[in-house]
């Protein structure tokens, strides 16, 4: 890409938005969403594609050291960050046999093996200090095997039609979240590359494969990206998405330990909190302590 498109920095920033509207909803049990946001899971599904999207632009611009180091980077420290900001605020709650466990898990990015504490589990209907971060596996997943698949499809029309088929089929058949996500990412990938007839193909297979989201999210995303085409943002907007999506939902969890209804108050509290910790992860990352 010759010039970084800020419309859809927009869109991403827009939605982790949709997400974080979605877990204040779950966490106080609030009947009503604003009209605004889009429903989380269609949220998440155009997130994922929007990763294959950008991702192999990366894959072709960097060798694969870099593009490895350059991941790591982009997601590792701020999710560490944000593993221990969850060990600071529910401290209280820890019994001292559970920190290895939780720290050995949650830093090895296994935090569904180790998400909370005992004694916090007994006061939460979420039983997680960070409801967010079952995606991160996914991500990770697809970045570790992205290279490999261009690699191997990147001269063979065959591999290419088996490689990119199989998440959709093997979705059909064991109904894994796995191949469900790793569909969105090969969309996301084709669109890239400009692969219309595949996509059309794919996209037609998936109205009889896979849930009736997907083929709302890849066009929702492929309308956001005809926009962007033909109105880039000029203003530059910090690509805060990420850093939001992360930290949000131990704030709210925190939060409302201490506002038990969500009101006005407690509003502009989580607001406030919740921006300035994202503010302060994203600075983390441009800090050059994040610069190895």
């Amino acid at each position: 890409m010759k010039s970084r498109n800020h419309l859809l920095d927009l869109l991403r920033v827009y939605l982790a938005l949709c997400v974080v509207n979605e877990h204040v909803i779950v966490l106080y049990n609030i009947d009503e969403s604003l009209f605004l946001f889009l429903p989380s899971n269609i949220a998440v599904y155009v997130f994922f594609i929007m990763s294959g999207y950008f991702n192999y632009f990366s894959i072709i611009k960097y060798k694969i050291k870099e593009f490895y180091f350059n991941r790591f980077k982009r997601i590792y420290p701020q999710y560490l960050a944000v593993v221990f900001l969850s060990l600071i605020l529910f401290i209280k709650y820890l019994q001292i046999n559970e920190l290895f466990e939780f720290i050995f898990f949650n830093s090895l990015m296994l935090n569904f093996l180790k998400p909370s504490f005992t004694n916090f589990n007994i006061l939460s209907q979420v039983k997680a200090f960070n409801g967010s971060l079952w995606s991160i596996k996914y991500e990770v997943f697809y970045f570790i095997i992205a290279p490999l698949i261009h690699h191997l499809t990147h001269k063979s029309v065959l591999k290419k039609i088996l490689i990119n088929i199989s998440p959709f089929v093997l979705y059909l058949l064991f109904q894994d979240a796995v191949f469900f996500y790793y569909c969105l990412f090969i969309i996301g990938n084709l669109i890239a590359k400009k692969e219309y007839v595949f996509i059309s193909i794919l996209s037609f297979l998936s109205i009889f494969l896979l849930p009736v989201s997907f083929i709302y999210s890849v066009i929702l995303f492929g309308l956001f990206l005809i926009l962007s085409m033909n109105y880039n943002v000029k203003l530059k907007v910090p690509d805060i998405s990420y850093e939001l999506y992360l930290v949000h939902f131990p704030i709210i969890q925190f939060i409302r330990l201490y506002f038990k209804e969500f009101n006005l108050l407690a509003f502009v509290v989580l607001t406030i909190s919740i921006t300035f910790s994202t503010f302060l992860l994203f600075k983390l990352k441009k800090n050059r302590f994040w610069k190895i």
